[in-house]
């Protein structure tokens, strides 16, 4: 587990807020299961094609197809978005 939060680098103790996205790979029509042969991953960018726009890449080959990332608070997680976003202009 991520032990100190993305924004504000203090240590992620026992309540903390986040958020976690991914794929599962369908085993039925009601389950799904993750795989480990899935590879996630988490990018921003510009939808153009003008290569000259940043973009970030936030997580490249998450294992599993899984990401979570931890955060202190909300504001840590706002704020760690915001800087995210920023860095697109």
């Amino acid at each position: 587990m991520q032990t100190n939060c993305p924004h504000c680098n203090k240590e992620i103790d026992s309540v903390f807020v986040y958020f976690n996205t991914g794929a599962l790979r369908r085993i039925n029509e009601h389950s799904a299961v993750m795989d480990e042969n899935l590879s996630g991953f988490f990018h921003l960018g510009w939808h153009d094609h003008d290569s000259n726009h940043p973009s970030v890449d936030i997580e490249k080959d998450a294992q599993n197809g899984q990401i979570e990332m931890y955060f202190c608070n909300p504001d840590c997680m706002e704020n760690w978005f915001v800087t995210q976003i920023r860095k697109l202009k």
